[in-house]
């Protein structure tokens, strides 16, 4: 299961934690926080040691990284401008969590 590790006050990016999580697992990893986050997807990069996902949301470009040295995953911004919509998602994301626990999921 995905989860909001916490959002950078500055840039407004979420990182973001699922177990397994990996440079291979990735790719398959990935496409379940899409789903679940309402995010689709526009283009797939490979680099050296990293993937960047470019998705959208409602008209809004985001990047989903992975960076294999760091072992680190991110939802960032692609304008300033939606930073806003990366606080949505957090508060969307904290508050799906604590309403599945009260449900005892």
């Amino acid at each position: 299961m995905w989860q909001l590790d916490k959002q950078d006050p500055v840039s407004g990016s979420l990182l973001l934690t699922h177990p397994g999580l990996d440079e291979t697992s990735f790719p398959a990893l990935a496409p379940t926080l899409l789903t679940a986050w309402e995010l689709r997807l526009i283009e797939r990069e490979l680099g050296a040691d990293r993937h960047c996902w470019v998705v959208d949301f409602e008209g809004s470009k985001l990047l989903l990284q992975y960076e294999h040295y760091g072992e680190v995953c991110w939802l960032e911004a692609c304008h300033p401008d939606d930073r806003i919509l990366l606080d949505w998602l957090a508060r969307q994301h904290v508050e799906q969590r604590l309403h599945s626990k009260d449900e005892g999921v």
